[in-house]
């Protein structure tokens, strides 16, 4: 889901179904080569399918005002909560594509946490760490 401000010319894009479609690639194929979800290995596994389909959902988004990520926090399920607080929170924070956090659409912070998402600048040496430090191998 997408939506516009127009006074403040950012366009906040919800990962919510990226981040679904990730996890969902991730299950199949830690089902299909045997592997938990549980362990590291399952860890690197969601972050890296979850990656690969945020990545493609930003570079795919057209809009006229700079992008900005967010998570619907409703839409998250309580199984999911712990898992988007301690990991994928810190990935989107290391993440080179500006990322504002857990809000709704409808919220009236959103707009002004686009905005200072925004400000903030990432370089990507900081993700390529990030990269390396969890052990996630990114495959052409």
């Amino acid at each position: 889901m997408i939506k516009n401000f127009p006074k403040s010319r950012v366009c906040v894009i919800d990962c919510h179904e990226s981040f679904q479609s990730g996890l969902q690639k991730a299950f199949k194929f830690a089902t299909k080569n045997n592997i938990t979800l549980n362990s590291s290995d399952g860890r690197r596994l969601i972050l890296g399918f979850c990656l690969k389909s945020i990545e493609e959902t930003y570079k795919n988004t057209k809009s006229s005002y700079p992008k900005v990520m967010c998570i619907s926090e409703k839409a998250l399920s309580k199984k999911l909560l712990p898992f988007v607080e301690n990991h994928f929170d810190r990935m989107m924070s290391h993440l080179p594509i500006p990322y504002c956090g857990k809000y709704e659409l409808n919220s009236p912070d959103l707009e002004m946490a686009a905005e200072n998402s925004l400000k903030q600048e990432k370089p990507n040496k900081k993700f390529q760490e990030f990269v390396s430090k969890i052990r996630l191998v990114k495959r052409q």
